[in-house]
């Protein structure tokens, strides 16, 4: 019997690929949805079934998330898996708009206490414990919106921040800015590694993959 791997994938409404257009066979009436077969050749991006674990999630984000199956010799690229064939094996219904909005919400404001300790440590303690204050996106806004700083750094995270509360309406690109919050590479990895957790927990998707 084939050793099989389980992944995760994020598609469009309807179970449309968000880049190939390809739309997949849904699962229906509790049964799997059908295999598909892609070239045994597997390249990223370009061939196979590409899927992801827990902490790609935050870099795929789209409006459906499903559980799926993978098949043959499974391999690990950037931020991705790749198989030459898969399956859609249940969708994960806690994922909702009203989900990725908390997610957005949730990042702005993890991104807030980043942006603080980057604020003190650049001399810039008022404005620090100002933007510490706010409670809430609204808040934030309004605390963003009187702030000045005087070092770049501290100027380039608070413009981050400020994109990434005012772009609720798109989680994806708040989560995004959010994330740019960290301002170098470092940073940025740990905002999103910050973000794939939260994804995790709220959604129990360590249960889900362990069937």
């Amino acid at each position: 019997m084939e050793r099989t791997v389980r992944a995760l994938k994020f598609l469009g409404e309807g179970g449309v690929g968000p880049f190939s257009g390809f739309r997949w066979p849904l699962p229906e009436g509790g049964a799997p949805g059908a295999w598909v077969e892609a070239s045994e050749a597997t390249r990223a991006c370009s061939r196979g079934v590409h899927a992801c674990l827990p902490a790609d999630l935050p870099y795929w984000l789209a409006p459906e998330l499903y559980v799926m199956e993978l098949g043959g010799a499974v391999t690990r690229a950037e931020l991705k898996l790749v198989a030459p064939r898969g399956r859609l094996l249940g969708r994960v219904e806690g994922w909702t708009g009203e989900r990725a909005r908390e997610l957005a919400v949730a990042a702005v404001l993890h991104a807030r206490d980043t942006a603080v300790a980057i604020l003190c440590a650049e001399a810039e303690a008022p404005i620090a414990d100002r933007i510490a204050a706010c409670a809430d996106v609204t808040a934030l806004e309004v605390a963003l919106a009187g702030a000045s700083p005087s070092s770049d750094r501290g100027k380039l995270a608070l413009e981050y921040l400020d994109d990434a509360a005012c772009s609720l309406a798109s989680p994806v690109v708040s989560a995004y800015c959010a994330a740019r919050v960290g301002l170098d590479r470092r940073g940025y990895l740990a905002e999103r590694a910050w973000q794939a957790e939260w994804l995790a927990r709220a959604l129990g998707l360590w249960e889900a993959l362990a069937g």
